[in-house]
């Protein structure tokens, strides 16, 4: 999950205004991951983080995991279409 902190100048780095986090299904929790750069190009975005990569288009992306090479296909999805429950673990982050 990414979160965008809002109200900074557009020159600020990524790493400064977004934050990320797994949600792991078996445990039903988030854990926060360390953003450390950004590639976007055409239709593929790119992030890099100390516990693996992402590459994903406007619909779908594929998480490797750093240290093991587990590969999670994965669907985006907008705040407003998910669950009412996550919504609450979400806020709870806060």
């Amino acid at each position: 999950m990414e979160l965008k902190h809002t109200g900074f100048p557009d020159t600020t780095p990524a790493p400064q205004i977004l934050q990320w986090f797994l949600f792991d299904k078996k445990s039903d929790c988030f854990s926060q991951i360390e953003l450390r750069s950004v590639d976007s190009s055409g239709e593929v975005e790119e992030r890099f983080f100390d516990q693996g990569f992402l590459k994903c288009n406007h619909s779908e992306a594929t998480f490797i995991e750093k240290f093991n090479s587990a590969q999670h296909r994965l669907t985006l999805q907008n705040t407003s279409d998910l669950p009412f429950e996550m919504l609450v673990k979400i806020k709870d982050l806060f």
